[in-house]
This record gives C-alpha cells, sequence and structure tokens, in this order.
C-alpha cells in the first residue's frame, strides 16, 4: 500500500502546522481528511487514548498516531509537519515534528499493519526526513514520498527478477540478541515483501 495512494495529492499534506500541542495538531490532521464532525470527536477521543496507552512517537520527530474504526470503509491518510516541533509524548523526549497520521478499517487488520510497517520503512531513510523538515511546501513534501515509493518499487521488482533466476529454495535463520532491533529486521522483510 502506498503512501502517495491514501494521499491522492498534496492537499491531506498539512503544511505547516498551525497546532503547537498533541490535541490540535490530531484536529488539524482530521479536518484535512474532511472527516464528518460527528465523527470527529470520537477519533480525537480514541487518538488521546491511543496516546496514553503506547505513545506513537517513534524518535527522530517522528510520530505515527493510528487507529482503527469501524465507522471507516477505506485507509484515511494525512501528514502534517511543524517548523518548531510539539510536544507529543515521544520516548525520547524530543518534540515531534513530522505526524503520519492514520484511520484505518477495524476489519482489515493485515493491511493496517502493512501500512505502518510500510511508513517505519520511509521513517528510516534519513535522508528522506530531512528533506521533508527542509521542504518548502506540501507539494514538495509528496513528491519527496512519491520518489522514494517508486525507488522501493524499483528495488523490489529489481529483487524478483533476481529471485526468479535461483530457482531454488532458500532458507534464512534470524538469531536475535537484542530485541529492539525486531522492528527494523521486520520493516526490511516487509520491504522485500518476504
Amino acid at each position: 500500500m502506498r503512501i502517495t495512494n491514501l494521499l491522492e495529492n498534496s492537499s491531506r499534506i498539512i503544511f505547516p502546522l498551525k497546532s503547537d500541542n498533541a490535541e490540535g495538531v490530531i484536529e488539524e490532521l482530521l479536518d484535512a481528511l474532511k472527516v464528518k464532525e460527528k465523527h470527529k470527536k470520537e477519533y480525537l477521543k480514541a487518538f488521546k487514548e491511543r496516546e496514553r496507552e503506547y505513545s506513537t512517537g517513534i524518535g527522530n520527530e517522528i510520530a505515527i498516531p493510528h487507529i482503527r474504526s469501524k465507522k471507516e470503509e477505506t485507509f484515511k491518510f494525512a501528514i502534517g509537519v511543524s517548523a518548531d516541533g510539539v510536544n507529543f509524548s515521544d520516548p525520547s523526549g524530543c518534540k515531534t515534528k513530522i505526524f503520519f497520521l492514520t484511520i484505518s478499517p477495524s476489519d482489515r487488520g493485515e493491511e493496517h499493519l502493512a501500512l505502518l510497517s510500510h511508513i517505519s520503512v520511509l521513517c528510516k531513510d534519513e535522508d528522506l526526513i530531512a528533506k521533508i523538515k527542509n521542504a518548502e511546501s506540501s507539494t514538495e513534501i509528496f513528491e519527496l514520498i512519491q520518489i522514494k515509493e517508486k525507488n522501493l518499487k524499483k528495488l523490489k521488482e529489481e529483487m524478483q527478477i533476481t529471485e526468479g533466476n535461483l530457482k531454488k529454495f532458500q532458507l534464512l535463520f534470524i538469531v536475535l540478541y537484542r530485541e529492539e532491533f525486531l522492528k527494523d529486521i521486520l520493516s526490511v522483510l516487509y520491504e522485500f515483501d518476504l
């Protein structure tokens, strides 16, 4: 699932965010998604509860606030970028500048996890994140993500051609000594459709 397909264009990228607090950021992003007013309060509450349970801040000034809802049939996705950063309960203690917000349909759990993994892969690209932080418009941010996703697709296609030529079974063992690297390993496996 490509982020640029969910965004469709740069209208769901809020740059710069006006809010200087977490709730205001979520409200701005929900407004970008044109969420029905009757659902907005419910979603705000769900996002707050989600953050209380476990922060969606992942360090490097990035957060991935996400919820699932029975009211949605399609994925809703928006990005917000704050110049000064917002306190968003990040475990690393840093302010958050980039927000990837998603509302996923409740009955599409595997796709929800795949989307979060895809976002995580993009967030590992320090060059991309630096360019997003220094971008001058929402259109520029959309184009940066679009280029990155095209490159990921090309890399996957090249890997599939190589794998097709091998014509033999392969087995991969991973011995994990430090649990904090599990997310990185899973991100790489997802990136190559393994």
